[in-house]
């Protein structure tokens, strides 16, 4: 029987009352069903993942990088003057950090 797509309303030959949609309309909401079950999937897994490394940290942060690779990516030097103010503050606080514990 020829029946029109509930989808897209174009025209395909259903091979029982059950069918609705045309085979491209049918696959491609299965395809996007597919698609989302597995971003969910790679988020819980992304989520579960991150919640289990903090857990392994006595604090539950993770441990920064050396300071100096962080004074070395903060500093001045390195970023255009609108950011100057900050990028100096910032390497500051950063040597601070480093005299202090060191």
């Amino acid at each position: 029987m020829i029946r029109d797509c509930a989808a897209c309303g174009g025209a395909f030959e259903a091979r029982g009352d059950w069918m609705r949609l045309c085979w491209a309309c049918w696959r491609q909401r299965e395809d996007r069903k597919l698609r989302d079950a597995a971003w969910s999937q790679g988020y819980a897994d992304g989520y579960r993942d991150g919640r289990l490394d903090a857990s392994r940290h006595s604090n539950g942060h993770r441990e920064l990088p050396n300071l100096l690779d962080l004074i070395q990516l903060c500093h001045p030097d390195r970023h255009p003057p609108e950011r100057g103010a900050l990028a100096t503050r910032v390497t500051a606080a950063l040597i601070g950090l480093k005299e202090g514990g060191a």
